[in-house]
């Protein structure tokens, strides 16, 4: 994500210079996509990792 994060920035600089250019804001656009889709499987992981505790524990019973 820091990455993705660095290319962001570069953008918002990239906008201030030319703030029409729709190539810059899809740019953007992309980032807050990818950056979301991260964040979708990163839940995705702490859900599972959460069901499997639960079916740990309740099998600890």
């Amino acid at each position: 994500m820091h990455i993705l994060d660095e290319d962001y920035q570069s953008l918002k600089n990239d906008i201030r210079d030319d703030a029409d250019s729709e190539e810059v804001i899809n740019a953007m656009i992309e980032y807050y996509r990818l950056k979301l889709a991260m964040l979708e499987k990163i839940l995705d992981e702490v859900q599972k990792n959460n069901d499997n505790k639960d079916h740990e524990d309740a099998l600890a019973i």
